[in-house]
């Protein structure tokens, strides 16, 4: 990491160049810390970094969802670290503030409890949480074909997140419940059986 400037350290500057410099030093920062927690990792039945889901869901929020706020593409980028590798939400809060630290830990998993908690917790949390979760599951509907049936429930689950005026979520809306659709064409068509059409409402439960 000494290469990059901490952000929270850097020297500020101010006007316009300082907001985009600041936003991609934040954003390059969390990119690399992410890639360092998250190495050796790889996707699960897969040979892909882990760091590829990673970048995936941060480009989803930036691009995609055309959130340009750098604190939420830096949890983005950092999403699963609390969840799946050693970094602590002290360490975290220590390199990134406590705002990325946050939404992170809203977005960790418990390794306990009922999911149905997790599920409730993020309904209550702020936006840029649920537009992470958003991006989280879009990433994971590119994801071989026998995953598709599993990600498609939990596509469904978070859509019923995106509730809000927020631009950005009614964005990321309008793209998971396409993208949702099409993934339930996919799985049909590839199952070759009329019963899993008219019983596709199924896979959303």
């Amino acid at each position: 990491m000494d290469s990059i400037p901490n952000p929270l350290e850097a020297t500020s500057v101010s006007g316009t160049y300082g907001h985009l410099l600041t936003y991609h030093r934040k954003c390059q920062y969390a990119s690399r810390l992410a890639a360092e927690a998250h190495a050796g990792q790889t996707m699960k039945g897969s040979k892909l970094p882990y760091f590829v889901h990673c970048s995936g869901v941060a480009a989803t929020v930036s691009s995609t969802f055309q959130c340009q706020d750098a604190e939420v593409v830096a949890a983005a980028f950092l999403h699963d670290v609390l969840e799946k590798t050693r970094m602590t939400a002290k360490k975290l809060e220590s390199l990134m503030g406590r705002r990325v630290m946050a939404l992170v830990q809203m977005l960790t998993k418990p390794s306990r409890g009922n999911p149905k908690d997790y599920w409730e917790r993020l309904r209550e949390a702020g936006w840029e949480a649920r537009l992470i979760k958003m991006a989280d599951a879009l990433d994971h509907l590119a994801e071989p074909s026998n995953k598709l049936p599993a990600r498609i429930v939990t596509g469904h689950k978070t859509l019923a997140l995106a509730f809000g005026k927020e631009r950005e979520i009614q964005l990321a809306r309008e793209v998971l419940s396409a993208a949702l659709d099409n993934a339930v064409m996919s799985v049909v068509q590839e199952s070759g059986d009329d019963r899993v059409h008219q019983t596709g409402a199924n896979l959303t439960r």
